[in-house]
């Protein structure tokens, strides 16, 4: 493999370049350790949706997400919605900002060479470690190592959730394994009601009556958005995104074992300009971590202990 990281600049950010015969990422320390870039040297196409106006400084503490980070590949953690740490005890009523901690913190470089870059960062809603490794498995594969350390008095729930916002051209298909056969709404629309719909995959039937196909993504004309989970009874260990008239796709794999839950994000125009998918797969179930408690569907860090879990992720035509 041809394989080399260099430190770049990325809209004023210092940046590292990790690239491969195939391709390559952009990650951005100051800017919650974001991927700001996912590109395809062969087919020349970028996977990552880009920002209408790229941050310039160090995005605030329990900032509003959509106003600063509709773009790029963020981590969520310890939440996605915005809570209150529900358990008793010393982390009792700590403010849990909306997607969580880590997309606004500030990582370090803990070290960075040739098909290397490792980073890590400090929790403030609750007291834990967060380090990132990411290194190419292959030419078209990268992996994302994590590694989360409790460093408190005591143990805690958290949830953590891959957030990569992939956009999507016309044609574009989300594809997921053959058995998978239902979805389940967690966000109130109009479309899809309530709480706890389920809907059929990939053709379905919404609320308004007309038919759906869940594995295709509308235009941004349609100014509609979806969050479906999949059943917490099934697991998964991959999604694909297919774009048929460029012929090439990308694909994310992770342990089910590890990461149990899916969640899938589908915004069509309407927070922003551009459709866009994420593939979120997650330790918990589902985004609110006082909710994911309370559906004891949630990993506890005891005092002292460390998680870890990969994520990778491959390109190909």
């Amino acid at each position: 493999m041809n394989i080399s990281t260099i430190q770049s600049d990325w809209f004023g950010h210092v940046a590292y370049e990790l690239q491969s015969n195939d391709f390559r990422i952009i990650c951005v320390p100051s800017l919650g350790g974001k991927l700001v870039s996912i590109f395809d040297k062969k087919k020349r196409f970028e996977w990552l949706e880009q920002p209408v106006n790229p941050p310039h400084n160090q995005i605030p503490y329990g900032a509003d997400f959509i106003t600063y980070s509709m773009f790029g590949w963020d981590e969520m953690f310890p939440t996605i919605d915005i809570c209150t740490y529900p358990i008793k005890g010393p982390y009792f009523g700590n403010q849990m900002p909306e997607h969580g901690d880590a997309w606004t913190l500030n990582w370090e470089i803990v070290q960075h060479k040739d098909n290397f870059l490792k980073m890590s960062t400090f929790g403030k809603s609750l007291p834990y470690q967060f380090e990132k490794e990411l290194f190419f498995k292959t030419d078209d594969t990268i992996t994302m190592h994590y590694q989360v350390t409790n460093i408190g008095t005591e143990g805690f729930y958290y949830l953590w959730s891959a957030h990569p916002l992939f956009l999507c051209k016309s044609g574009m298909k989300i594809i997921l394994p053959q058995d998978v056969s239902e979805l389940i709404n967690v966000k109130q629309t109009g479309k899809w009601g309530e709480i706890g719909n389920k809907f059929n995959w990939p053709t379905t039937r919404a609320l308004e009556g007309f038919t759906w196909q869940l594995d295709q993504v509308g235009p941004p004309t349609l100014h509609d958005f979806r969050k479906f989970y999949i059943s917490p009874k099934k697991t998964i260990y991959w999604a694909s995104l297919f774009y048929p008239e460029a012929g090439n796709w990308i694909r994310m794999n992770w342990d089910a074992k590890k990461l149990p839950y899916f969640g899938l994000w589908i915004d069509e125009g309407y927070y922003t300009a551009q459709s866009l998918i994420a593939f979120e797969p997650t330790t918990s179930y589902f985004d609110a971590l006082d909710r994911a408690i309370c559906n004891q569907k949630t990993p506890f860090l005891e005092k002292g202990e460390r998680f870890t879990w990969d994520i990778e992720l491959t390109i190909g035509s």
